[in-house]
């Protein structure tokens, strides 16, 4: 099905983009994002710990592939539409917090931002890599 396309090639796509950027800590991809996010330089630590977040988002992608194509073949259609339609998005921001919190224990005293800063960072990276090319 169309959705079944969507849900695996969204959730792939990103595993991908998360994944790809692992070679070096200082290119993982929540490490340039914290970056736009962050005015100051980051320190060691704090390029380490986006390199485990980045490891984290890529596992989960990875993990939402293959749960989700299991449920498509192996279940029954609406058990993977409520894994599509309401576990991902819940699990989404479940992450985004579990994160948060996370971070502000791994990383005291250090600048923290919100979820919604977060997305504001992305969207500055995206369109800074559009001018950049």
């Amino acid at each position: 099905s169309f959705f079944f396309l969507h849900h695996i090639g969204a959730m792939g796509s990103l595993g991908i983009l998360f994944g790809s950027t692992l070679g070096s800590r200082e290119g993982a991809f929540c490490s340039r994002i914290a970056r736009f996010a962050i005015p100051a330089p980051l320190d060691a630590q704090y390029i380490d710990y986006t390199w485990k977040v980045t490891l984290v988002w890529t596992l989960y992608f990875t993990a939402s592939v293959l749960i989700s194509v299991g449920l498509f073949f192996l279940a029954p259609l609406t058990v993977w539409s409520a894994f599509a339609t309401f576990v991902t998005p819940v699990s989404v921001f479940a992450l985004f917090a579990c994160e948060f919190l996370v971070r502000g224990r791994a990383l005291p005293g250090r600048p923290h931002f919100s979820i919604a800063q977060t997305i504001e960072s992305y969207r500055k990276y995206t369109q800074h890599q559009r001018y950049a090319e």
